[in-house]
């Protein structure tokens, strides 16, 4: 048995390490760009202060600054993968996650009035839950996208979000759209990364 430990631990020295230097490379990489985009985004918005620009100019600062936002997105969930995989790292609190659902609704509102959808939160009380406020927002903020992403352009898109309680206590997040759905030859990979 210990001479079959001794030869695992050798044999996958290589892949521990290689995995180590990934997160590693990801976690630099991620904060790298961060100052960059930091700088854009400021002086993007100092020049929307401009009283003297033409619509157009504003309406392509605007658009720079969410694709900014966007881009720190992606940079956050790179960070948070690294964190998932050391989730001792994760902070947890008590989180309402209908809190969490206004703060993707209002972010994702521009994006879903573009494409003529419109997202809904359903009414209810507080659902507080014992987790890290960031990593359920980037859940829901996920699959609010894909679903506002997803809608054809010619229907009426409605999502509806969700946040109840169910009879043993447990918190119940639901999104549901009026959009295309998902195939079934896709349904068995969505949890994949």
């Amino acid at each position: 048995v210990l001479s079959g430990f001794v030869l695992s631990y050798f044999t996958l020295r290589p892949t521990r390490n290689s995995l180590k230097n990934q997160k590693l490379f990801m976690s630099n990489v991620a904060h790298e760009l961060r100052t960059p985009l930091s700088t854009i985004k400021t002086s993007t918005e100092v020049l929307l202060l401009d009283n003297q620009l033409s619509k157009s100019t504003v309406t392509t600062l605007r658009e720079i600054v969410e694709e900014l936002d966007r881009a720190s997105e992606i940079i956050n969930n790179l960070l948070s993968l690294n964190r998932l995989l050391r989730p001792e790292r994760i902070e947890f609190k008590s989180v309402d996650m209908r809190e969490v659902a206004s703060a993707v609704i209002k972010r994702l509102t521009p994006l879903a009035k573009a494409r003529g959808t419109e997202i809904i939160l359903a009414k209810g009380s507080t659902q507080k839950v014992w987790g890290s406020s960031s990593a359920l927002e980037q859940v829901i903020t996920n699959i609010v996208r894909n679903s506002v992403s997803y809608m054809p352009e010619e229907r009426d898109g409605v999502v509806r979000i969700s946040v109840q309680s169910d009879l043993r206590g447990s918190i119940i997040t639901t999104i549901a759209d009026n959009g295309i759905g998902i195939s079934e030859t896709d349904l068995v990979h969505i949890f994949e990364p």
